[in-house]
């Protein structure tokens, strides 16, 4: 019988800690290695501009309005993705808000807050949201400040994930770092909560409708990144930074999740596959 060469504690409560210990040294070593990057690279990444995209469904219309609030004043723009709405909410038409109206047929799906990147014809700090979260203020600053911190080369956000070393499906190896919670100190993870994360356009400009499934959004991202080798890391922030305006909601694509996580669990295997192999071609 063949032995790992590490075995994680056996209690839940340890291996996340042992988990979260080992995300906090990979993030720290990710920063001494990006250390030599010139100061004039962190330079050009402080005068991008920072636009957002946020995807709404109709059902989260009555909430709309004050999502948009807390996002504006910190973007120069929000690309605003309308799917399967009949006309455009007159609340939701705003200085700063470009508005896409889009069928339910629409090949972007639930991914629609990405659109806005096809429509930036220059490189941008782009940041996702999603439309049943508050994002208080220095939300996107924090962001902002982590992408230049890692010299643009990688996918941040604050709602984060990564897999136990084990056998299992998609929710039962996932160790999830909430957005609602606090965290000390940067780690990497395996998958960023694209409502919650941020990165440099030219570094990773994906097209969702060449995407398997539109209903994965945080898989697809963990997998385009991984395979550009752009690491994912969970930004430092205090507890409460976002407010969550529903948990579990019927219509989510969590709770479509809950019922049946095998496709899910598809494409995780995919994912830490190329991560394995990246970590073998670069060692």
């Amino acid at each position: 019988m063949s032995k790992r060469l590490y075995q994680l504690p056996p209690f839940p409560r340890l291996r996340n800690l042992a988990m979260s210990t080992v995300g906090t040294l990979r993030a720290l070593v990710l920063r001494l290695v990006l250390a030599p990057v010139s100061w004039q690279i962190r330079q050009q990444l402080s005068r991008l501009p920072v636009v957002g995209g946020l995807g709404s469904i109709p059902s989260r219309a009555g909430s709309l309005p004050r999502v948009l609030d807390t996002i504006l004043p910190q973007v120069e723009r929000l690309h605003l993705f309308l799917h399967g709405y009949e006309s455009v909410p007159p609340e939701v038409i705003r200085p700063g808000v470009v508005v896409h109206l889009a069928p339910a047929s629409d090949p972007y799906r639930t991914a629609g807050k990405f659109f806005g990147l096809a429509q930036e014809p220059q490189p941008c700090i782009y940041c996702t949201f999603d439309d049943d979260i508050l994002y208080g203020d220095g939300h996107v600053a924090r962001l902002r400040a982590a992408l230049i911190r890692y010299s643009g080369r990688a996918l941040v956000g604050i709602h984060s994930a990564s897999f136990r070393p084990s056998t299992g499906s998609y929710l039962h190896r996932q160790v999830t770092r909430h957005f609602t919670r606090g965290l000390w100190v940067d780690q990497l993870a395996d998958e960023i909560g694209t409502g919650t994360g941020a990165f440099v356009s030219s570094v990773l400009p994906v097209d969702p409708t060449t995407w398997p499934h539109g209903f994965m959004d945080d898989l697809m991202m963990a997998i385009e990144a991984e395979a550009r080798g752009v690491p994912r890391v969970a930004v430092a922030r205090p507890k409460g930074s976002l407010t969550a305006l529903g948990r579990h909601q019927p219509d989510s694509i969590y709770a479509k999740v809950r019922q049946d996580d095998s496709a899910q669990t598809e494409q995780m295997q995919r994912l830490l596959h190329l991560t394995r192999r990246n970590l073998l071609f670069h060692h």
